[in-house]
């Protein structure tokens, strides 16, 4: 009988080892398993978009009512929005711009999107009476971190022209925040050249080069068809006009000042700069007069 009970507590030792031993390489088993799904997890977080489209309120082309005789509205012109005091006038205070900002939504100002402002000077028609095209030169990086949060807030459109050789610098957002800002509906990116120089001083070749490559990178990288050139420095000539048209523009601003109308060159369209020091009152009055 004592040989019965001593042969059935061995084999439950032995069960229970068995259990014990199977627990244990079960639980290194599926560790691995575990850190594996986080490591995917954490790399699908960082690369689904931080923003979705924002709903911005746009009539339809078809509503736009026809204007009688030339249409004019004014294109802003904004750089960097940066805190400074050394005198650059191409700084604004990104606090004096989200005043600005207010003001247009307060007033109930309708912003263009590229599309839409050539539609405006191309087909005479316009979507509001009040209208104004926003566009920021050079691609700061401050344009995705101030200026793209501010016009979410109010939800307003902005253009940004872009210098693709800047690409990978720290001052200038990233391919990846571009996709992001074009994807939410707020912001479109439009050409600045690839370097930036002054056009009216290059041979035919250098221009052609500085227009094409840009715009084919823009297309690419963004699946679009870039409309606009802005000119570096505002400097152009016939030459630089005629052959942005025959690389497939539809349109160049300058920095030439006053208001762009329908009735004039669509490469030499004029902007209103926008300088430091306007608060919502003052930049209203910039607007109205």
């Amino acid at each position: 009988m004592k040989k019965w009970i001593w042969l059935l507590s061995i084999i439950l030792v032995i069960e229970l080892g068995l259990v014990g031993y199977f627990y244990v390489i079960k639980e290194f088993q599926t560790e691995p398993r575990q850190v594996a799904s986080t490591k995917v997890i954490s790399h699908i977080e960082k690369t689904v978009p931080k923003t979705n489209p924002v709903l911005i309120k746009k009539l339809p082309f078809k509503k736009w009512e026809d204007v009688e005789g030339p249409t004019s509205f004014p294109i802003l012109m904004y750089h960097s929005l940066m805190k400074s005091d050394d005198g650059n006038t191409l700084k604004i205070d990104p606090e004096e711009f989200e005043q600005q900002m207010k003001w247009l939504h307060d007033n109930q100002y309708y912003t263009l999107t590229t599309k839409e402002a050539y539609q405006v000077l191309s087909k005479n028609k316009a979507p509001s009476k009040k209208m104004v095209w926003l566009t920021f030169d050079d691609g700061y990086l401050n344009n995705y971190t101030e200026a793209f949060r501010i016009l979410k807030k109010y939800k307003l459109n902005g253009t940004i022209n872009y210098i693709t050789s800047k690409l990978g610098s720290s001052n200038y957002f990233s391919v990846e925040q571009m996709k992001e800002m074009k994807k939410s509906g707020v912001i479109d990116i439009q050409s600045h050249t690839v370097n930036h120089i002054n056009l009216d001083e290059q041979s035919d070749q250098q221009i052609k080069e500085e227009l094409i490559q840009s715009k084919k990178w823009l297309d690419e990288t963004l699946n679009q068809s870039t409309q606009l050139l802005c000119y570096p420095a505002g400097r152009y000539d016939e030459r630089v006009q005629l052959i942005a048209k025959e690389a497939g523009y539809d349109f160049a601003i300058t920095t030439d000042p006053g208001l762009a109308t329908s009735d004039e060159n669509f490469y030499s369209l004029k902007r209103v700069r926008i300088n430091p020091g306007l608060d919502y009152t003052a930049f209203g009055a910039v607007i109205t007069n």
